[in-house]
């Protein structure tokens, strides 16, 4: 099963790994990310990498230091040979991540955006990465909406009212925008 990249950039993030490391698919024992553990690409091809990662298990973290556009040039360079990789969505966590146990979600419009009725096209922006930096909890959440849900309901929520959305601590509220998604709320 396909699933998004999980990067580390800074040393003492490590520890939020393995909080996010639990966050597990529904119905699944494995993690809702791949542990990117090595700038040399997947391991093998049967664990090519970490799904699970136990409290106390060592793991390697390559890209301690490494910038944004680092991981997001690595991501689009092996999602492209491998389909066990998500396309076009990565999470990192950073040195901010150490400190409010955020992550940050990244996801790569390539395309022109979606033309939904009157509300406009969404992504506005194309060949960009998108951020929302929310809650590492929330993680599922997001990440669904934006692989699997209706483009016509999710995007104008998440892209077109993401400023509304995200508080003074620039993180995005991710329940909110799914009370939104569900009209529970407008």
């Amino acid at each position: 099963m396909a699933a998004p990249l999980l990067f580390c950039t800074a040393e003492e993030a490590k520890p939020v790994v393995y909080k996010v490391m639990d966050v597990k698919l529904q119905g699944v024992d494995e993690s809702l990310f791949n542990l990117v553990e090595s700038r040399a690409g997947p391991r093998d091809s049967d664990r090519p990498f970490k799904r699970a990662l136990r409290e106390d298990e060592p793991f390697e973290a390559a890209f301690i230091g490494a910038s944004e556009s680092d991981c997001q040039a690595w991501a689009l360079d092996m999602q492209a040979r491998h389909n066990f990789i998500e396309q076009d969505l990565i999470g990192i966590l950073d040195k901010r991540s150490a400190s409010d146990e955020t992550l940050l979600i990244q996801f790569y419009s390539r395309g022109p955006g979606m033309e939904i009725g009157d509300q406009g096209v969404f992504p506005k922006e194309t060949d960009k990465w998108h951020d929302f930096r929310i809650n590492y909890r929330d993680a599922d959440a997001l990440t669904s909406s934006l692989q699997f849900g209706a483009s016509e309901i999710v995007y104008p929520v998440y892209f077109g009212r993401k400023e509304e959305l995200t508080d003074e601590r620039g993180v995005f509220d991710v329940s909110r925008a799914e009370k939104i998604c569900m009209g529970e709320e407008s």
